[in-house]
Parts: C-alpha cells; sequence; structure tokens
C-alpha cells in the first residue's frame, strides 16, 4: 500500500478496513477468529446484487461484526468511515437497532480508532 498511495485515496475505508483484521490477526487472534466482515459496499453486476439481496444481505448493516460476548454487550459491531463521509440513514437504523439489541456499537473513523474502541471492548469483562 505505502508503493501505491493512489490506491488508499481511492479506497480508503476498504484499507482502513483491512489495518484492522490485520492488527487483529497478528495481536489479537482469538478476537480475529470470531470476525466477520459484511460486503456491503462495491460495485456488483445486477444479478450478483439480486443473489445477494435474496441470501439476506441488508443494506446498511456494519462493516465488523465481532461474536464475542463481552461487558454485557453481545457483540460488537463496527462501521468504518473517513473524511466527510457520514452514516447513511440505514446505517443509523442499522446501529440503533444493534444497541438497543445489547450489542456495542462504533463508528471508527480510522483504523486506529477501531483498534482502540476493540481493545477497550475486549477488557470490559
Amino acid at each position: 500500500m505505502e508503493k501505491n498511495p493512489d490506491l488508499i485515496k481511492r479506497n480508503h475505508e476498504h484499507y482502513e478496513q483491512v489495518r484492522v483484521l490485520d492488527w487483529m490477526y497478528r495481536n489479537m487472534r482469538y478476537v480475529y477468529e470470531h470476525t466477520h466482515a459484511t460486503p456491503n459496499g462495491g460495485l456488483r453486476g445486477i444479478r450478483t446484487a439480486i443473489k445477494m439481496v435474496a441470501e439476506g444481505q441488508k443494506k446498511g448493516y456494519p462493516d465488523l461484526s465481532i461474536d464475542l460476548a463481552c461487558g454485557g454487550y453481545h457483540g460488537m459491531r463496527i462501521e468504518m468511515k473517513h473524511g466527510r463521509n457520514r452514516l447513511t440513514p440505514e446505517q443509523l437504523v442499522w446501529m440503533t437497532r444493534l444497541t438497543e439489541a445489547g450489542y456495542y456499537c462504533f463508528e471508527a473513523r480510522s483504523a486506529a480508532e477501531a483498534i482502540k474502541a476493540i481493545t477497550e471492548y475486549v477488557c470490559l469483562d
């Protein structure tokens, strides 16, 4: 990534999320093994999009899910954002819905913010 900074500029949220998962893999393997990403972004053909919706993909669901209960929460959900990007109405609905259902939800503006929030979350117990 450092060799081609233009890649990062066009896909900043993607590469920040990759950094988070790389850090988890190296430093918190147990947490990494309980984490998955939701592929809501990106351009797809109409057939693929229809298939994914039929399989249960929901618009606005958070980018990362950590399925570990900590501190009384059922799990953690993280939405990655960059720059002036804000949560969409669908993302706000999901974050509210999940919070009300007992999940810890966090909007991260960088890999460092996400890593800090994850570290704090797993230390809640």
